[in-house]
């Protein structure tokens, strides 16, 4: 039996109080397999159309990156969420909340008033919960074995206490196996296929389905950034093939450009971000809009080929007219105009080698030029651009 809890967890320091507002890791507010924690109390909604709203809620909450944990704001999500008559989704400033808070204002989103579980506006705690809850008529309280020990007797919307310490509420309970591996529903995902959804529409339909969303979203998450690679590749190939001619050349030029920059036109030379306070995309932004003066001279690599000298980077800041200095496209425009004037020698070599070594030789030593030019990192690249030939030969 798959059965899933949401809950109000810890924040983003795997502490209790003292985190910045919001959701900073993810997890802070989130879903995960049933646990015996152990509890002690397990709480039943007389009617499941209300348990169902409360598991509902609990859902949104784990999806909203603006729901974060902390003890010593505890109240923040109830006051922002009061506005929406306590629909959490709605919520779009940071604020915090914690396990016993959360679970107070999901019931008042399922009908249960806000007077019944507060004090002094104050939300309840674990203590109190169960009480609180129980004086309302609308639940039935259970606290035998049975109930606690093992998820088989738990339904949509019930709440599991340990009193004195934590709550959740179960949002997910499916006896069937699953068909599919998580890794096959990403699949389905990043193809478009499966009508799993975006955002909280997927975070709901693959916890009905019994995934955990997760686990399923950094799959999803993993795969989009090899789709994403693949698709660079393909685009610098497809641009150089029609001008080199040499599969060989544009494999051994194109593994060059991954050890560099791993083929990110916005790449700034590592050593450089925490020297210069930039990362790549505030680096790139401040080139093209003026603010950062000393692109040119600065001596950091940047770009595709991690271009650094002063007489080279003014050239391609040169080219890059109305466009990005960080566009890939203009980057690949400059790089030909390179290979095609200054670098002729090179041109010709990556046309006539005869194996992706040679051709990836020629552009460590006469185009790169890197301080490590060592038949280790001869090899390096090399083994780069054969990745690159296997891929589209």
């Amino acid at each position: 039996m798959a059965v899933l809890i949401a809950h109000a967890s810890i924040d983003e320091n795997n502490r209790a109080r003292g985190g910045q507002a919001g959701d900073q890791t993810g997890k802070e507010v989130c879903i995960r397999e049933w646990y015996n924690k152990p509890w002690n109390v397990m709480i039943r909604f007389n009617d499941p159309v209300m348990a169902n709203k409360v598991a509902d809620c609990m859902e949104m909450a784990a999806a909203n990156i603006y729901i974060g944990y902390d003890q010593n704001q505890r109240n923040t999500l109830l006051t922002k969420a009061r506005r929406f008559n306590y629909d959490v989704s709605k919520v779009k400033e940071p604020c915090e909340t914690d396990c016993s808070a959360l679970v107070s204002v999901a019931c008042m989103y399922a009908g249960i008033p806000e007077s019944a579980l507060t004090y002094n506006g104050n939300c309840l705690t674990t203590r109190t919960l169960r009480a609180g809850l129980k004086a309302t008529g609308e639940v039935s309280v259970f606290t035998t074995i049975p109930y606690l020990a093992k998820p088989d007797k738990l339904r949509r919307g019930d709440i599991l206490l340990k009193e004195g310490s934590h709550v959740v509420v179960v949002v997910k309970v499916n006896d069937a196996p699953l068909k599919k591996s998580a890794q096959e529903v990403a699949q389905e995902i990043v193809q478009g296929k499966g009508n799993w959804g975006n955002g909280v529409e997927r975070r709901i339909r693959l916890t009905e389905a019994g995934y955990n969303y997760s686990i399923v979203q950094s799959y999803v998450n993993d795969l989009l950034k090899v789709k994403e690679a693949i698709d660079i590749e393909r685009l610098i190939w497809d641009y150089l093939m029609p001008k080199i001619g040499n599969p060989y050349g544009v494999a051994g030029l194109i593994g060059n450009l991954k050890a560099e920059s791993g083929l990110n036109p916005k790449n700034l030379q590592n050593t450089f971000e925490k020297r210069m306070g930039f990362t790549d995309d505030s680096y790139t932004a401040a080139v093209d809009n003026g603010a950062y003066k000393n692109f040119a001279t600065d001596s950091a690599g940047y770009g595709l080929a991690q271009w650094t000298s002063s007489g080279r980077k003014q050239a391609l800041l040169n080219s890059k007219g109305s466009r990005s200095i960080g566009d890939i496209e203009m980057q690949l425009d400059f790089l030909w105009v390179e290979l095609s004037t200054s670098y002729k020698s090179v041109l010709t070599g990556l046309k006539s080698a005869k194996c992706v070594r040679e051709a990836s030789d020629i552009v460590l030593t006469k185009f790169e030029r890197p301080k490590d030019q060592s038949e280790g990192m001869k090899e390096y690249r090399a083994k780069l651009g054969v990745e690159i030939y296997q891929k589209f030969i």
